[in-house]
């Protein structure tokens, strides 16, 4: 990648690693018969979406915009969950949704006779399920915890499914390996055992980190064959965002100023981690910056990287560099593509990172850039 085609600051998607990550699920999903959905709220770029058609089966959508946008640009209908429906737009939901899952019992009661009146095209309903069982160790992040609002808990359930119900979701990982995937399977052959016989799709939510590297795709591949010998009535769904995006962008950036204070060196740059980062901020991301390291060795450079919000906190620890950043050099984060574009706002008036495409074929492509009127237009 160029980065002297591109301009500071941008979010710019690889679209050759983006082809290998699809070309290893295309393998996983021909060998096991697996379906996988891209999850919008993860990676949302819509101009890539007919590439993403050519590998997946689909997207998962977690509002009406989203499945709007799936069956818009992707051409297809979303497997669709809202932790709580709005009674307003729920007939444009189903007209973007071949499936539902319901967060509740009682929404699924209160929704059902629409969805059974609904005759445009046939839609699966399904409900979230709390399995109780996570390896998240921080529990603002661990949606499967005790008393946690997202899905049914198990003594909530009758023996018998309400009628209607032709699948289960879970959601229970995040960026998680081979392990995991096989202890939460075997957990949820356990816990559902009664309800196994009674569905057609069980949807194992998000966070299997399929293409990282040296993810060993055949164990991988073993435990959903397993699976399924013992259950072939059921079709597996997975619906990842990072795993569909991972190490496959950048956000270039640039520095505008050097501070320092008390001894602290700081990189003020162009953009902002609060606005246009928000995860980096928190304490469980890693965040990578080309050609540097947060580890010190002897004779390296150490600056701390500055946002250019206002708040106090919109800044990363200490980096350390091989040689001195000046004003003006430009700064790479990695593995930019999951879950930050579709975070960004307009805080403070700053304006998104401009959006492009790194191809071999076509070098940097400019998909779209921001200016005062999108900034106004957020607003009212």
């Amino acid at each position: 990648m160029d980065y002297l085609q591109i301009p500071a600051p941008c979010f710019v998607l690889d679209e050759n690693r983006l082809r290998q990550n699809l070309e290893t699920l295309k393998s996983i999903r021909q060998n096991t018969g697996i379906h996988i959905l891209i999850a919008l709220k993860g990676f949302a770029m819509w101009q890539v979406f007919p590439l993403l058609r050519q590998y997946l089966d689909g997207a998962a959508a977690s509002s009406c915009n989203e499945a709007q946008l799936c069956f818009e640009e992707l051409k297809t209908r979303a497997h669709t969950y809202c932790v709580t429906y709005n009674p307003d737009n729920f007939p444009e939901i189903m007209q973007f949704s071949s499936h539902l899952t319901f967060n509740s019992l009682t929404e699924f009661q209160r929704y059902y006779p629409s969805v059974q009146g609904f005759k445009t095209h046939k839609i699966s309903c399904g409900l979230r399920i709390n399995p109780e069982f996570s390896v998240i160790a921080d529990a603002r992040y661990n949606p499967s915890q005790l008393g946690s609002r997202l899905g049914i808990d198990l003594a909530q359930l009758p023996t018998t499914l309400p009628a209607g119900i032709e699948g289960i979701h879970v959601h229970c990982l995040c960026e998680s390996l081979v392990d995991e995937t096989e202890a939460l399977l075997d957990h949820l052959e356990q816990v559902l055992k009664p309800y196994l016989p009674q569905i057609k799709w069980l949807n194992l939510g998000g966070g299997h980190l399929l293409t990282q590297a040296n993810y060993p795709i055949e164990r991988f591949n073993q435990i959903i064959q397993r699976f399924k010998e013992k259950h072939p009535h059921i079709q597996l769904i997975l619906e990842l965002g990072t795993a569909i995006v991972w190490q496959a962008g950048i956000l270039r950036a640039k520095v505008l100023d050097l501070v320092e204070n008390h001894g602290v060196k700081t990189l003020m740059t162009d953009i902002s981690f609060a606005t246009h980062l928000p995860d980096t901020l928190l304490p469980t991301h890693e965040t990578e910056i080309e050609g540097a390291s947060k580890h010190s060795t002897e004779g390296e450079f150490a600056y701390r990287i500055g946002g250019n919000s206002c708040l106090a906190n919109d800044c990363l620890p200490v980096y350390y560099f091989k040689a001195p950043v000046k004003i003006g050099d430009a700064l790479i984060f990695k593995n930019a593509m999951p879950y930050t574009m579709v975070k960004s706002s307009f805080f403070n008036g700053l304006p998104h990172p401009a959006i492009g495409i790194w191809s071999e074929k076509n070098g940097f492509t400019l998909n779209r850039q921001y200016d005062y009127q999108d900034y106004k237009s957020s607003l009212g």
